[in-house]
């Protein structure tokens, strides 16, 4: 609720969120996007490997700083209907061949 009032209060338009790619954070992410929805907040997911968090991630993909930018660039739409022009025409610029590799092998 309290992050819900911070988005208001700030206008948020857009939120990424990142969390562990488990069955509670796939959870978590449809319940807060739906949400945020509501409130006109558009939400991507940034899809982690299965079964890893931010953590896990940053310390096995590096550079971490890069690699977290090549998930984060490639998140997952969550909202309803086609996605706003500025996140369907987002490209991603991957310099790190293990974290192509992981992005690329994605569902």
């Amino acid at each position: 609720d309290d992050h819900l009032a911070a988005f208001k209060t700030h206008r948020t338009q857009r939120v990424y969120l990142a969390y562990d790619r488990d069955q509670a954070g796939d959870r978590a992410a449809q319940r807060d996007a739906s949400r945020l929805g509501s409130l006109g907040v558009e939400c991507l997911r940034v899809q982690f490997p299965p079964g890893m968090d931010a953590n896990d991630y940053s310390l096995k993909v590096t550079p971490a700083a890069q690699s977290l930018r090549v998930l984060i660039e490639s998140a997952e739409w969550l909202g309803k209907g086609l996605a706003s022009p500025v996140i369907k025409d987002r490209t991603v610029s991957i310099n790190n061949p293990l974290a192509a590799k992981l992005v690329a092998t994605e569902p």
